[in-house]
């Protein structure tokens, strides 16, 4: 019973192997220009979603200010200050705009902006720490890593060498 539960386990992985090895590959071009496409839509999606909201709602107050103080230390107490929130008035409000906890979405919008400043600008990961808000280089560094799966180099490189290969 045993040697045929193995066997059987055997010619399972093989078979797996088999059709996974015979799956089409995507070239890397292809990958990166549909993950460029859907990047665009997101930012695109995201920005049409900024501009339905109501003037003067908590919604609209929260993007505003994230939006304008993203360069300076943002804590729960200090966003709940100064936008006469409670902080579960704020998770309840980020969770409904963003979909994730205020903290995340700070640190996306700092990674956002960080990836376009490492596009546009030739400032060095220090000044750019500074300009989005991060404290520390060595954190700014895992985080960036974390959410996008590059360095912060490796990222502008790439950027770099797309540019150098449509020009």
């Amino acid at each position: 019973m045993r040697k045929n539960a193995a066997r059987l386990t055997q010619l399972i992985k093989r078979h797996c192997k088999k059709a996974y090895n015979a799956l089409p590959r995507t070239p890397y071009p292809v990958l990166k220009s549909a993950a460029d496409l859907l990047a665009l839509a997101a930012a695109a999606l995201y920005q049409k979603g900024l501009t339905r909201l109501a003037a003067g709602s908590a919604q609209e107050k929260l993007s505003r200010y994230l939006a304008e103080h993203l360069d300076e230390t943002l804590t729960n107490e200090t966003i709940c200050r100064d936008l006469s929130l409670s902080r579960t008035g704020l998770y309840y409000l980020s969770r409904q705009l963003y979909g994730c906890g205020i903290n995340e979405q700070i640190t996306h919008l700092r990674i956002q902006k960080a990836m376009k400043l490492l596009c546009d600008t030739n400032l060095s990961n220090a000044q750019i720490c500074q300009q989005i808000g991060f404290q520390d280089d060595n954190y700014f560094y895992r985080v960036f890593r974390k959410q996008t799966g590059l360095t912060p180099r490796q990222y502008r490189d790439s950027i770099l060498a797309d540019t150098a290969k449509t020009e």
